[in-house]
C-alpha cells in the first residue's frame, strides 16, 4: 500500500533531485568565480602510482612532527611541469629531487608554493618524457594542530588524574595536503607504504597491519603494510596509549582509553556481524586484513571511514550496558559502526572522481546504515525509522530557496569541506530508497552489486550506477541521470 502510493511521487523526487542543477545556493556560489576556478585543481599532467611516507611523530607534547614523502608518479603531460597539492606545510627545499626511473636526476628550474591554491608547481629544466614514471622527494615539518578536528590533531583524554595525549587524523575533504605533499584529489588513487616514528610507549596505527617494528636510538620504527589502491583523504594514523581487547590476528581491533576499553565488546561483536552482513549483501568480501576501530575523545564529525583505521567519535564504540547506556545510544553505535563498514565498498573500494558525487558515498552509507542494521537488530524497527530520520528531514530542509542539487560541483577546498549536509546524507539516502522501490528491491539489489564489480577499485559518476540499472530495469527510467 505505502509503496504503490508513494511510486509517483518517487519517480518526480528522483528526476528533480538528479537533475536540479540551478538554485539559489548554486547562483550564490556561481557568481564567486573562485569557487568553481580550474587553478583549484590540479594540472592533468601526472598521476601517482605509489607514495613511500615517512613521519617522525616523537615530539613530547604533540605539537609538531617532520616528514618526508617519496611519490611515484607518471607523466601524462607534453612539458616540463607538474603540480603536487600542499598547505600549512614548511617544505624543506633542499631537499627536493626528481629521479627518473633509472636513478639519474631530473634537474628542477623552479620551485613556486601557492597558498591561494594550495598547490607546488614544480617546474624541469627539461622535458618529461610522457607515459615515463619519475620519483619526487620531499621533506617536511608540520604542526599538530590544537584548534581544529582537522588534518594531523592532538586529542586528549584523562585516567585518574593523568592527561594523555595522542595524535590523530581527519582528512576528508581536502586535509591530506595539510599532512604531507599528495594529489589530494579523490579521482587519484595510489598505494602507500607508510612508517611511523614514534615514542615506545605509544602504540602507531594505520591503514595496514604493521609488519615491521624496531628500536632505533630509542625510539620505536613502525611500518605497515602497502595499502590497496586508495585515495589520499582515506589515508590516516593514530599514534597513542589507547589499549584493545583483541589480539593481532583478529579481523576487528576496538582500541579505546584503558579504563573505558571494557566497553567495547558491543561494537567489537556488531562489527563482525555487520561486515559479514555487508558481504553476503553486496556478493563482495571485504578488501581489507584487519579492521581497526578507535575511539576519539575530541572529534568533528561522528565517524571517518578512513579504510583499515575507522575513528569514531568515543562515545559511539562505548557501550556500558543495558543499565548504563539507554537504547537510543546502542542503537546510534549499530548505526555509525554499520555505516561506516558500508564505505569500504561504497567510497573507499568504488570512489568518486570528484567531491560534485560525494552523495554516492555518503547516501548508500545512510541508505544501508538502516537497512542492514534493521536486519541484525530487528526489535528496533530501524527501517520504519528510515522514513522520519531521512526523508522527513530531507524533505523539511528541501523546501528552503538555499537548496543545491546533490551533484553540486565546486573546485575551492572551502565548499567542498561545506558539502557533508543533509543533501549527501539525509536527501541523498532518500533518493536511492525512492530508486530501490520504483525498481523494485531485488533488481535494485542486483544492479547495485553489478555496479560495485565494474567499478572495483575505480572512480565513479552516477552514470556508472545508472547503467548498473539499465541491465536490472523493468520499468521505465530517465534517458540520462544528468
Amino acid at each position: 500500500m505505502y509503496r504503490l502510493q508513494k511510486v509517483p511521487c518517487m519517480l518526480l523526487f528522483v528526476l528533480l533531485a538528479l537533475y536540479s542543477r540551478v538554485d539559489a545556493f548554486s547562483i550564490n556560489l556561481n557568481q564567486n568565480e573562485k569557487t568553481n576556478s580550474s587553478s583549484y585543481r590540479l594540472p592533468a599532467v601526472s598521476e601517482p602510482s605509489s607514495y613511500d611516507l615517512y613521519l617522525d611523530m616523537t615530539n613530547s607534547s604533540f605539537s609538531s612532527y617532520t616528514g618526508s614523502v617519496d611519490i611515484t608518479f607518471k607523466y601524462t603531460g607534453n612539458g616540463s611541469s607538474f603540480s603536487l597539492n600542499s598547505v600549512d606545510l614548511v617544505i624543506n627545499e633542499t631537499s627536493i629531487h626528481i629521479e627518473r626511473e633509472d636513478g639519474t636526476k631530473v634537474p628542477l628550474e623552479s620551485f613556486t608554493v601557492s597558498r591561494q591554491f594550495e598547490q607546488l608547481y614544480f617546474e624541469c629544466t627539461e622535458t618529461l618524457d610522457q607515459g615515463a614514471f619519475y620519483k619526487v622527494h620531499l621533506e617536511f615539518y608540520g604542526k599538530i594542530k590544537t584548534d581544529i578536528f582537522k588534518g594531523v590533531y592532538r586529542s586528549s583524554y584523562r585516567v585518574k588524574n593523568e592527561t594523555k595525549y595522542l595524535a590523530t587524523t581527519f582528512f576528508a575533504a581536502t586535509y591530506a595536503r595539510t599532512a604531507f605533499p599528495c594529489y589530494d584529489e579523490p579521482g587519484y588513487k595510489a598505494r602507500f607504504n607508510v612508517k611511523i616514528r614514534h615514542r615506545s610507549h605509544h602504540t602507531a596505527l594505520s591503514n595496514m597491519p604493521a609488519i615491521i617494528s624496531t628500536v632505533v636510538d630509542g625510539y620505536s620504527e613502525t611500518t605497515f603494510d602497502t595499502t590497496p589502491l586508495m585515495s589520499t583523504y582515506l589515508v590516516a594514523f593514530v599514534v597513542s596509549e589507547m589499549k584493545t581487547l583483541s589480539s593481532a590476528g583478529e579481523l576487528f581491533r576496538v582500541y579505546a582509553p584503558e579504563n573505558k576499553v571494557n566497553y567495547t565488546v558491543y561494537a567489537h561483536d556488531f562489527a563482525v556481524r555487520a561486515v559479514r552482513a555487508l558481504e553476503n549483501h553486496f556478493g563482495r568480501q571485504n578488501q581489507m586484513r584487519k579492521i581497526d576501530l578507535v575511539g576519539i575523545p575530541d572529534f568533528a564529525m561522528g565517524a571517518m571511514e578512513n579504510w583499515g583505521l575507522i575513528t569514531f567519535r568515543e562515545d559511539y564504540l562505548i557501550f556500558e550496558g543495558e543499565k548504563e547506556t539507554t537504547a537510543s545510544a546502542k542503537q546510534k553505535i549499530a548505526s555509525v559502526v554499520t555505516h561506516e563498514l558500508v564505505h569500504m565498498w561504497f567510497g573507499n573500494e568504488v570512489t568518486p572522481e570528484w567531491w560534485t558525487y560525494v552523495w554516492l558515498n555518503e547516501g548508500f552509507a545512510n541508505y544501508f546504515e538502516y537497512y542492514i542494521t534493521s536486519q541484525l537488530e530487528p526489535e528496533w524497527k530501524l527501517w520504519d525509522q528510515f522514513i522520519l530520520d531521512n526523508v522527513h528531514s530531507a524533505l523539511s530542509k528541501d523546501s528552503h530557496s538555499s537548496t543545491r542539487s546533490m551533484s553540486y560541483f565546486a573546485t575551492d577546498p572551502a565548499i567542498l569541506n561545506q558539502l557533508y549536509d543533509y543533501v549527501v546524507y539525509e536527501k541523498s539516502a532518500s533518493v536511492i530508497r525512492m530508486m530501490q522501490n520504483v525498481i523494485g528491491f531485488d533488481t535494485f539489489r542486483q544492479a547495485i552489486n553489478d555496479y560495485l564489480r565494474s567499478r572495483s577499485y575505480l572512480s565513479t559518476r552516477p552514470q556508472y550506477l545508472y547503467a548498473s540499472i539499465e541491465k536490472f530495469r523493468t520499468v521505465d527510467l530517465p534517458a540520462s541521470v544528468e
